[in-house]
């Protein structure tokens, strides 16, 4: 059976053609795919998985001077500096980049490709990780939460009426934004 069935995800749409993101609302033991974790898919499994909500940087498509003067106007320790620099800070997002750095060559070829026809461009944009975090951010803030009403009614025949976490696809969705304030992370 695909994770998909035992996990009962939430759908955010396609954020790259081709790849479906989706959230997973239910810890099934025979699936990797975690209750809260999002999910990058082309068919059945989730090719990549992560717990961090992807949330876009303010500094996002600014120009370099643009983002410098933003980055210098930052006061080390707070919210939005943490943010600006997630990419090396652990607790705040190693699990995203772990996730896209740990692929398989066909599948890595096949996002950064989709991305490039995004927009994705190497020189201008840097690292892709870092550039898709903020890209998946910016998807999200217009991406509707949909639910595969006749799946979720199989899982809850299946599993108990209960089994399924329905914060998960709530807007504000749980654990969010992408900070707490004074918590120690993401996941806090």
């Amino acid at each position: 059976m695909c994770e998909q069935c035992l996990v009962a995800p939430v759908y955010f749409g396609q954020p790259l053609d081709g790849w479906t993101l989706a959230r997973a609302r239910y810890d099934s033991d025979v699936a990797d795919w975690r209750k809260g974790e999002w999910g990058l898919l082309t068919q059945n499994d989730p090719t990549f998985r992560w717990r961090t909500t992807p949330t876009i940087d303010p500094a996002f498509r600014m120009s370099e001077v643009e983002s410098d003067a933003w980055l210098d106007s930052l006061t080390p320790g707070t919210i939005e500096y943490r943010r600006a620099f997630w990419y090396g800070n652990e607790a705040d997002g190693l699990d995203f980049v772990e996730a896209f750095g740990n692929c398989d060559p066909n599948s890595g070829y096949e996002l950064v490709a989709a991305a490039m026809a995004r927009g994705y461009d190497r020189e201008r944009d840097g690292i892709f990780v870092s550039w898709f975090f903020d890209y998946l951010g910016e998807f999200l803030v217009t991406a509707v939460a949909e639910f595969d009403e006749a799946s979720d009614d199989w899982h809850r025949k299946h599993f108990g009426p209960d089994s399924i976490d329905e914060s998960i696809g709530a807007r504000p969705l749980p654990g969010e934004p992408f900070y707490v304030p004074n918590g120690p992370g993401p996941l806090a």
